[in-house]
């Protein structure tokens, strides 16, 4: 290719600067050794160094010198921790310190003492459940209960609801004594909802007591679904019930009996349940009939439907079947979660 003549100068002053950069890098002076280790860790480390004239910051005062580098490269193991400011810094991860109730349990003296129950029952469910165990320690259980006399109606049945929730353990008792001392029935019934918040045998045995002997029988019938709550893990309520059931003068109280019973598959339930058919009173024959439907493996579809025949109610000729139908299903499935499990 012929070169074209106003490009003859340019190509010049490119060759004289290309002479003249070698000259200068040839020229140089060597690197020092400790220059060139230097930059050796400089490169295996990743760090840019800084501008030339310009000081790093090491966080030392104007005018000393910075500190030499490390050896070997630091390794960053998480975020940089905080400056040691001579205070004490809170310990890491998520725990807590423990809770100190001493105010919620003033708050909630203070406001039932001044029968502000509407704000107890706010301060209430506003408190985080640690705080309500804090506040119902041994001291603020006993202040509560030597004040649970002297409260108003409604102020006792406040305090039974939040004694249910003390973590100490001689609070069924007391609560269980107050429901055979109480005169109001509506205290008596918070009272028996309160022990049934209770999981200990106490707390059972002092509903069993207002079920076999309080005068009210809403209250009976109250106790009756407490106690069909326990029936499960409790011999002793299911005996109350089955008991009460058989003898209670109240229609509500058998009737309640009868679907608290039911509430747990069992063969004492079952035939509890079979006798309270017979009953001439068809309220109590209506609730057994639907709660047999909940005694799988202990009731017959069978003799349902034999005694489905011979019924004369029309609704509780459809309980009765209604729970032929629920013990069919239920028969159904384990007969076929049998055969599943013998193929495997």
């Amino acid at each position: 290719m012929r070169n074209h003549p106003a490009t003859l100068p340019i190509l010049g002053l490119f060759g004289v600067s290309l002479l003249a950069y070698a000259a200068i890098r040839s020229s140089a002076p060597p690197p020092s050794p400790r220059r060139a280790a230097r930059v050796e860790r400089i490169e295996a480390s990743g760090e840019r160094p800084a501008p030339t004239g310009i000081a790093r910051t090491t966080g030392t005062s104007t005018g000393a010198p910075a500190p030499k580098a490390a050896t070997e490269p630091a390794t960053s193991t998480g975020p940089t921790p905080p400056p040691d400011l001579g205070v004490a810094q809170p310990a890491p991860g998520p725990e807590r310190s423990k809770v100190d109730g001493t105010r919620l349990r003033a708050e909630l003296i203070e406001l039932l003492a001044g029968g502000k129950f509407d704000e107890v029952e706010g301060r209430m469910n506003a408190a985080l459940p640690e705080e309500i165990e804090a506040a119902l320690d041994a001291a603020g259980t006993s202040r509560l209960e030597a004040m649970f006399p002297s409260l108003s109606v409604r102020g006792r049945r406040l305090a039974a609801w939040i004694l249910s929730k003390s973590p100490q353990r001689d609070v069924s008792g007391f609560l269980s004594l107050a429901l055979r001392s109480e005169a109001d029935e509506e205290v008596r019934q918070s009272i028996v909802m309160a022990l049934q918040a209770r999981t200990d045998e106490e707390a059972g045995r002092g509903i069993a007591a207002a079920l076999g002997g309080d005068p009210s029988a809403a209250v009976r019938a109250c106790a009756a679904y407490a106690l069909g709550e326990r029936a499960g893990r409790e011999a002793g309520a299911r005996e109350a019930l089955a008991t009460r059931l058989a003898s209670d003068g109240s229609t509500d109280v058998r009737a309640a009996c009868a679907t608290a019973i039911g509430l747990v598959a069992s063969a004492e339930s079952t035939s509890a349940l079979m006798e309270a058919l017979d009953s001439p009173v068809s309220e109590v024959r209506l609730a057994a009939a639907q709660a047999l439907g909940r005694q799988e493996g202990f009731a017959s579809a069978e003799v349902l439907a034999a005694r489905q025949a011979a019924e004369s109610d029309a609704s509780i000729r459809a309980a009765l079947g209604e729970s032929q139908l629920a013990l069919t299903k239920k028969l159904s499935i384990d007969m076929v979660g049998g055969c599943d499990r013998h193929e495997e």
